[in-house]
């Protein structure tokens, strides 16, 4: 981890020295936070005034997250930590990020923010709304934000948020008085075709519909809407179904690759399609088993009493998650050659190198 300093946004910068460095470099380190400092109060002055200045009154989704974190901005309740980091490609679209450590609330802002700013300063005020979304979901959760963002679910679904409001943001204040990058543009073409199931795909690497239908399928036997057993089915067939669409979409990619090594007419094109179908079931696979195991045995262990009791039940528990360790197996063999593709479609929208 590089040397990092803490300064309050729009206020008196205040400089934590690291352990070791001497008078020079601390003058130098200095005078290039207080660049980097003002800096940024230039992107939030931006976006104060596409948002606020320009739109006084109560406003959409995206106004009303910034006029909630806007005031603790100001109060410092939030502080500006910089990092030294070196951020390579796509990693800099993780160039700002809200931070909680220590019972302190932190936007970690990296140069490389800057940097993007230069090539495209759409994309960086974006990327800093997209920050301050997680920063309101503190203000608003409180003692429970740590509790509530330690679960993979509603972590992911507050990242969903944070980019359907990021991309809003794009579509209705930066469109038209910017030239988008090709990120910004495939972002607002996902949310108006497939409410950003595809961007969760390609650039979360999370199958959204299978998340919502764990969500639905636990809601159901919860309301005792279905009863458990119903919901084991489901689960159950859900299981089935992925298994065997990535199996298929695995031999399929491995026989046109071997028709590609071999010159076969047409099959770099029918590869490519392969791929990415690779890719897909791949992430919906990896969505079941990082997500989907885990909100089980939450509810089965919630509704313990109910499988008890029947030792049916208790048995297709089992057959579920041997049947999810034998898919686990499957997938972590494949994982590695697969997870490359969603870095190279990103790197088709833009060029972060």
């Amino acid at each position: 981890m590089g040397v990092r300093r803490i300064i309050p946004v729009l206020g008196v910068i205040v400089l934590l020295m690291a352990p070791g460095l001497g008078g020079a470099q601390a003058t130098d380190g200095l005078q290039d936070d207080q660049q980097l400092g003002q800096r940024f109060s230039g992107l939030l002055r931006t976006i104060d005034d596409l948002l606020v200045t320009s739109q006084p009154g109560e406003g959409d989704e995206v106004r009303k997250m910034y006029q909630q974190v806007r005031p603790a901005l100001r109060s410092r309740d939030i502080l500006i930590l910089f990092s030294r980091d070196q951020l390579e490609g796509i990693d800099k679209l993780s160039s700002v990020y809200f931070s909680y450590h220590e019972n302190q609330a932190y936007l970690v802002i990296n140069p490389s923010l800057f940097d993007l700013s230069d090539r495209y300063p759409s994309l960086a005020l974006s990327l800093v709304v997209e920050a301050l979304v997680h920063a309101r979901n503190y203000l608003e959760l409180g003692e429970q934000f740590q509790t509530s963002y330690s679960q993979p679910v509603e972590r992911y679904l507050y990242s969903m948020d944070a980019l359907y409001i990021q991309t809003l943001f794009i579509s209705r204040y930066l469109a038209g008085g910017y030239s988008l990058s090709g990120y910004e543009e495939y972002l607002v073409q996902a949310l108006e075709v497939d409410k950003l199931a595809s961007a969760s795909l390609f650039l979360r690497g999370v199958d959204q519909d299978i998340v919502y239908s764990l969500i639905e399928h636990n809601s159901l036997v919860r309301d005792n809407e279905i009863t458990l057993a119903e919901y084991l089915t489901k689960i159950g067939d859900l299981l089935t179904r992925l298994q065997k669409n990535f199996q298929d979409s695995q031999a399929a990619y491995q026989e046109l690759k071997a028709d590609a090594e071999s010159q076969v007419p047409d099959a770099g094109d029918d590869l490519a399609f392969a791929a990415r179908q690779r890719y897909i079931t791949t992430v919906s696979t990896g969505t079941f088993l990082k997500y989907g195991v885990g909100v089980i045995n939450q509810l089965l262990v919630s509704l313990q009493d109910r499988i008890t009791a029947q030792e049916t039940l208790g048995q297709a528990v089992d057959a579920i998650n041997h049947q999810a360790s034998v898919l686990y197996q499957e997938f972590s063999r494949e994982q590695r050659d697969v997870s490359p593709y969603r870095r190279y479609f990103i790197n088709d929208l833009i060029d972060l190198d």
